[in-house]
């Protein structure tokens, strides 16, 4: 049965129609709008709040091998996010993150820790031993993160020294790659790499871009070269440019001259030098060891030498080494050396050389030799070095020789005229002589 539709009705004048319904509707859409907002506001809550995505795949496996720095990760479709690296010293540079994963990584933070005297270098060796043994590249590369320092310079020297023994040219391609300067390292690298593959080492070290660097490992590798084959180290050394090639020749005639030094002398006839310090220098390296072997040969050879200063340090270093062994002829040569404070020095360090090697023998020959200083100034150089080491013995040489000098300061006393004899009137006279007439 149809119900009879609403009708007005009057309520205080004024007039009313479906009212409750309204009411209804109009309290519905406030709900909902306050739902909407409530829900509104948790979305955006829950997007503020929630955790950084994760890298992408390939980023993460690039890291997670070393490959990668610790730093900004990104996907096409996500923002680009960073990861905080993990604490290092100040200066360092970023660490990568393959060194940090590594189980050494402890053991190697505990390492720095150490002050310089608590047998750190010990420490450092025994670390690298067993990180290149396990991973040399982690090892390169935290070693290669430390701030420049004498822990970064050992830490590299013992990381060349196992990873050189396993893997030279790998080890070299490090270097290249990641632009590590270090002339020590390098150093220790060419001088072990050259005992195996001596041609190989030594073109890499003088490859190297920094000069100081390049020589340091240009000389190591022809030294170690030159114990197996000297002539080709020298050779090779011989061919390098001028920046390099003295310095390369000094390190070959070192290790030539300790068992053949004769031959070196003769190769490093030939050779020209583009300055005389250059030449000087050799020359050092070569009479150094050549001396203690054969002073004799040693001063010919100096004789052949033309005048100069290249002539003057070759004598002044023999006569500092043969003095142990030929005191005579070393101080020949220091008194004979054209520069006098040059010639009172190298006399005085003659004499040491001598006093040290055998203070009897010195004490028995050393007045001698003082006579034959005329100058007053290379006396008292050796007086003064007798001061600090024998100090009464130098009392003693002062005294004689101020008496020797006093004896020759004053002339000898003519001789005294002999008696004026008359004849004995008493005696027949001799033959051929007149009888004196008799006093009347």
């Amino acid at each position: 049965m149809p119900q009879a539709p609403f009708k007005a009705e009057s309520f205080e004048g004024k007039s009313v129609n479906r009212l409750p319904a309204i009411v209804l509707r109009n309290n519905r859409w406030t709900l909902f709008l306050c739902l909407l907002g409530v829900l509104i506001l948790a979305f955006g809550y829950s997007v503020r709040t929630q955790p950084v995505p994760n890298a992408a795949p390939a980023a993460r496996t690039a890291a997670s091998d070393g490959r990668v720095s610790s730093g900004p990760i990104s996907e096409s479709n996500s923002p680009e996010v960073t990861t905080p690296p993990p604490a290092q010293a100040p200066g360092a540079a970023p660490a990568p993150v393959s060194f940090t994963k590594s189980p050494l990584y402890t053991s190697a933070l505990s390492v720095a820790g150490m002050q310089e005297d608590d047998n750190r270098a010990e420490a450092i060796e025994a670390l690298m031993e067993s990180w290149v043994t396990a991973n040399p590249q982690q090892a390169a590369d935290w070693a290669g993160s430390l701030p420049a320092g004498t822990f970064r310079d050992d830490a590299l020297s013992a990381l060349m020294v196992h990873w050189a023994a396993r893997d030279p040219a790998g080890a070299a391609g490090w270097m290249s790659r990641t632009g590590v300067d270090d002339g020590e390292a390098a150093s220790v690298l060419a001088g072990s790499w050259a005992a195996t593959d001596p041609s190989a080492a030594a073109a890499w070290a003088s490859s190297m871009e920094n000069l100081e660097s390049r020589r340091l490992a240009v000389s190591s590798a022809v030294s170690t070269w030159a114990h197996t084959a000297p002539q080709a180290a020298a050779a090779f050394a011989g061919r390098l440019p001028d920046n390099d090639r003295a310095s390369a020749i000094t390190a070959v005639i070192s290790t030539w001259a300790a068992t053949a030094p004769a031959e070196a002398a003769a190769w490093l006839t030939d050779v020209s030098f583009g300055s005389p310090s250059d030449h000087a220098i050799t020359l050092g390296a070569l009479v150094t060891p050549w001396s203690a072997q054969n002073p004799g040969a040693v001063s010919k050879f100096i004789n052949t030498l033309p005048e100069g200063p290249a002539r003057e340090a070759a004598a002044s270093q023999f006569a500092v080494t043969a003095a142990a062994t030929a005191p005579a002829e070393a101080l020949m040569w220091a008194m004979n050396l054209s520069d006098p404070d040059q010639r009172n020095q190298v006399t005085a360090d003659a004499c040491e050389t001598w006093y040290d090697k055998s203070p009897e023998t010195f004490r028995a020959g050393i007045e001698e030799a003082i006579g034959l200083m005329d100058d007053p100034a290379m006396r008292r150089s050796v007086y003064e070095m007798l001061y600090e080491r024998d100090p009464d013995f130098q009392t003693q040489l002062l005294q004689l020789v101020d008496k020797n000098a006093q004896d020759k300061a004053v002339p000898p006393a003519p001789p005294a005229p002999e008696p004026l004899q008359l004849p004995d009137a008493s005696l027949p006279p001799q033959s051929g002589q007149d009888t004196p007439a008799a006093d009347p």
